[in-house]
């Protein structure tokens, strides 16, 4: 009888110490903040590059990487469309095969700068995540692009003629950059202006 008591009790303390568990964790309450700031809950490499982090070397190189730009010429299927990201086209590839892509960066925040050795139309893809009014004036297009990603999806695309010179594009925001293609195919169409 003492056994049965013993395995019941036994079975209530491990109930009862996950649900309360459970309950601190998810509504973060008393006391897992101090638990947290007392053992800390960072893995090895958290804490290495958090260290980095503080080191001009890892500044240079964030900004370096935030601020490439690649211009790709001949766009084919799987191509990705971000330079920092793994993300690609889902829908209607063939409508952009052989045009050029301007990668950059996911989350960039600078403006774009190029010369236009011709004239041209730049595509772009937008994100209903996105604030999209610096697209007024530009021209949807008659298909749709999938380009998915965690904090949004891209679809509409929007086209606009622009003439030969110097092109200034808003790199889209504030929830992700927005992807660029243009139709030209030509290396020497195109010359990306770096400041």
């Amino acid at each position: 009888m003492k056994i049965k008591y013993c395995i019941l009790l036994l079975c209530f303390i491990i109930t009862s110490s996950f649900t309360y568990g459970y309950f601190v964790h998810r509504n973060k309450i008393f006391p897992i903040k101090i638990i947290k700031e007392i053992f800390g809950n960072k893995t090895g490499s958290y804490i290495l590059e958090e260290k980095a982090e503080k080191k001009q070397w890892y500044k240079d190189m964030k900004k370096e990487r935030f601020n490439k730009i690649i211009v790709v010429y001949d766009y084919q299927p799987g191509y990705y469309i971000f330079t920092d990201k793994w993300y690609t086209n889902n829908l209607n590839d063939e409508k952009i095969i052989g045009k050029t892509l301007i990668q950059i960066s996911r989350h960039r925040k600078e403006n774009i700068e190029f010369f236009l050795n011709r004239n041209t139309f730049i595509y772009r893809v937008i994100s209903d995540a996105n604030d999209n009014s610096i697209y007024n004036d530009w021209e949807k297009t008659n298909f749709k692009l999938e380009i998915n990603g965690l904090s949004c999806v891209h679809k509409e695309v929007v086209k606009k003629y622009f003439l030969k010179g110097t092109v200034k594009l808003n790199s889209g925001g504030p929830t992700s950059a927005d992807p660029i293609f243009l139709d030209i195919s030509n290396n020497n169409d195109i010359e990306i202006k770096t400041h």
